[in-house]
């Protein structure tokens, strides 16, 4: 693969009735093309998925997404 690293997600009690999902990615392009086109569109895809799960696993569990950092450029709220 172009691009090295790691996802994490941790899941955190945070209030009454409330969890904080939080996910870092780590990454490293490893060439110039997956530096351009990483930059370019790669990370606002990942962030997308990444919104597109929390909000799907939330309707899973009949609960909505109260806010989130993404920007909204990606995918946010």
């Amino acid at each position: 693969t172009p691009i090295a690293g790691t996802s994490t997600f941790t899941i955190e009690a945070d209030g009454a009735g409330q969890c904080r999902v939080r996910q870092i990615f780590e990454y490293q392009e490893v060439g110039g093309v997956a530096l351009a086109s990483f930059q370019r569109f790669g990370l606002k895809f990942h962030d997308q998925v990444v919104q597109m799960e929390m909000e799907q696993a939330a309707a899973e569990l009949g609960v909505r997404v109260l806010s989130s950092t993404i920007p909204r450029a990606y995918g946010a709220l």
